[in-house]
């Protein structure tokens, strides 16, 4: 479950059990923004889906359930640019470039494998934020996985620089 501590035995305690039992909501993947803490969790009931905090129980809410009913949309790679929060989640369409203001209505779809875009997320694959943009490794189904920024709008998402030019990227292009 997620905890708030202010790093004394005293200070420290559970900000709310969303999954009550011994299992846990396998809080992951944190992110401030606005003074919220963004997570991925799970309640048992949506998946694991992305949800918000400001350290209290009643504070605690799940911020945006991509994938509805129980299956999960598993948000990754939480990085917050300090106007938003931009993430990896699957809606049941791939898994997706998302950006979130932290309301459901504020969190939307950048760009995802219908357009042969694709991100090799978890572990693996780190965002970084370098300002109001976010660096990380992608393919456009053209290059092979490269170095990409984004500004959390599709137009502001793009390769920074095809690093590692390879004969696949000429294949790929219909170039012989």
């Amino acid at each position: 479950e997620l905890w708030w501590s202010d790093g004394t035995p005293e200070g420290t305690r559970m900000v709310e059990d969303l999954l009550p039992g011994s299992a846990g909501s396998n809080p992951q993947w944190l992110a401030m923004l606005g003074g919220r803490l963004y997570f991925s969790a799970s309640d048992g009931v949506r998946g694991t889906e992305l949800w918000s905090t400001d350290g209290t129980a009643g504070g605690t809410a799940l911020a945006a359930d991509l994938r509805a009913g129980a299956a999960s949309s598993t948000p990754e790679n939480l990085t917050s640019t300090g106007a938003a929060i931009v993430f990896v989640a699957d809606d049941g369409g791939g898994k997706a470039l998302w950006r979130s203001d932290g309301s459901p209505g504020g969190t939307v779809r950048v760009v995802g494998p219908e357009s042969g875009f694709f991100l090799d997320s978890g572990v693996y694959n780190r965002f970084a934020a370098l300002g109001e943009l976010v660096l990380f490794a992608a393919s456009d189904g053209v290059h092979g996985q490269e170095l990409w920024r984004t500004d959390g709008t599709s137009a502001g998402t793009c390769m920074v620089k095809d690093i590692s030019p390879s004969t696949d990227d000429l294949n790929a292009a219909g170039v012989t």
